[in-house]
């Protein structure tokens, strides 16, 4: 593995929509050099304007591993 190297891994992705309006949430894991630095929840919330999804809105969580266990 090159020295510095970062990953950010999802799970738990979770999609609503309606076709108007739409939300994403999922879960994230931020590596670097394969140890964990943070993790959280992030949400995405988007409206269709024109034909085309754009996102108004996102709101996440942040736990960084140098205050908090990973549970």
């Amino acid at each position: 593995m090159e020295k510095g190297h970062k990953q950010e891994k999802f799970k738990n992705i979770r999609i609503i929509n309606d076709d108007v309006v739409a939300s994403v949430t999922f879960d994230y894991l931020f590596l670097e050099e394969d140890k964990v630095t943070n993790w959280g929840t992030e949400s995405w919330h988007l409206i269709k304007a024109e034909g085309k999804w754009k996102i108004v809105s996102i709101i996440y969580s942040y736990e960084n591993a140098k205050f908090f266990r990973k549970r």
